[in-house]
């Protein structure tokens, strides 16, 4: 953010460089909110891919209910599954394993897709100057 924030105020005229502060702090603050925003759908997206695959997989004779599904996205278990009708410690521990999986491949694909824009990134911070205001801020100019 330093780096974003000299580059944007250090190319700005000396007279704009409040503004041009002021967009970079505004956009930082869109780019974080919608940055997360996205990553939450990515997450929840392969959520819903895979749920009922690992359920499958599980062997678990029943269809998911959509509320398991939903706590996958979370990564917990609900609680009162234990007391549901018909759940035994085995069938509660493997439904567990399966919200847990699942939970995990969908922070997996998150964290990749993040990983992946944060390199972009880095790549750009190494191609990008440094701003000409920036430099002569640093003793190229006495007034």
């Amino acid at each position: 953010m330093v780096g974003a924030t000299e580059v944007i105020v250090g190319n700005a005229p000396l007279e704009l460089s409040g503004v041009a502060g002021g967009l970079q702090q505004a956009a930082m603050q869109v780019g974080g909110a919608l940055g997360t925003a996205v990553l939450g759908a990515v997450m929840s997206s392969k959520v819903s891919d895979v749920f009922a695959d690992n359920w499958k997989g599980a062997g678990i004779p029943a269809p998911p209910n959509p509320q398991l599904e939903q706590a996958a996205e979370f990564g917990m278990a609900p609680p009162e599954l234990a007391k549901a009708p018909g759940m035994t410690p085995d069938l509660v521990q493997v439904i567990t394993k399966v919200i847990h999986d699942t939970f995990l491949q969908g922070m997996g694909l998150a964290f990749t897709v993040a990983g992946v824009v944060a390199v972009v990134a880095a790549g750009v911070a190494l191609l990008t100057k440094r701003g000409e205001n920036a430099e002569a801020g640093m003793g190229g100019a006495h007034i």
